[in-house]
């Protein structure tokens, strides 16, 4: 009788056994499931961190770009529209120039004024380094501006005669002017002979308004 009772309990211990050992290997399963998809969670999550940050950072460094060049243009904006009263923005207006050589030997009583009007010259415009990764490479080519020497002969005038007509001409005449070359030569004792290239710049003509 005890050896009989004895194996029923014997059995039901194995499969209580088994049914532990069961549900421990199922819960390791999860478990290691589980760990496995965290980590795995956890890695997508530092990649896609990774990506916005270096979304962020490109953002922020396109700001300040941004800022700079909107600094700059604000630095440079009164002195374009100096350029711009001055008649600089506009094409060349040669009657204007001669009108100016002309009014401005009248104001000083200047003897005798020699001008030569040469023809305009197209030139590029170069953009400054910083602006370069500004310009999309299908935009047009680069702007573009023009400039006439004007060749001037002045005979027997002093100094600062020169100097006053040379100011005169420059405030009424349209444009902005630069002295390439300049030769001053003594005229007996009445005073100089000055012999002077210039160049009066402007925006470049369109087709028609170079000969004007």
């Amino acid at each position: 009788m005890n050896a009989a009772a004895a194996a029923p309990s014997t059995q039901h211990t194995r499969n209580r056994l088994k049914r532990s050992a069961i549900r421990v290997s199922i819960v390791l399963l999860l478990t290691g499931a589980i760990l496995t998809g965290a980590l795995h969670w956890q890695t997508y999550e530092t990649q896609q961190q990774t990506i916005v940050q270096a979304q962020l950072t490109q953002t922020q460094e396109q700001l300040r770009q941004t800022q700079r060049a909107r600094d700059n243009v604000e630095r440079h904006l009164h002195r374009y529209r100096t350029l711009e009263m001055s008649g600089f923005t506009a094409p060349p207006d040669r009657v204007a120039l001669i009108e100016a050589l002309l009014a401005a030997q009248a104001r000083l009583a200047l003897p005798t004024v020699r001008y030569t009007l040469g023809p305009v010259v197209e030139t590029p415009f170069p953009l400054p380094p910083e602006a370069s990764r500004w310009r999309d490479p299908g935009d047009a080519p680069p702007a573009q501006i023009a400039y006439q020497p004007l060749e001037l002969k002045l005979v027997e005038v002093h100094e600062g005669e020169w100097l006053a007509f040379l100011a005169d001409v420059q405030q009424h005449a349209p444009g902005w002017s630069r002295i390439e070359r300049c030769a001053l030569r003594r005229s007996g004792a009445l005073g100089l002979d000055i012999d002077c290239t210039l160049r009066w710049w402007f925006t470049p003509p369109t087709h028609g308004e170079a000969g004007q």
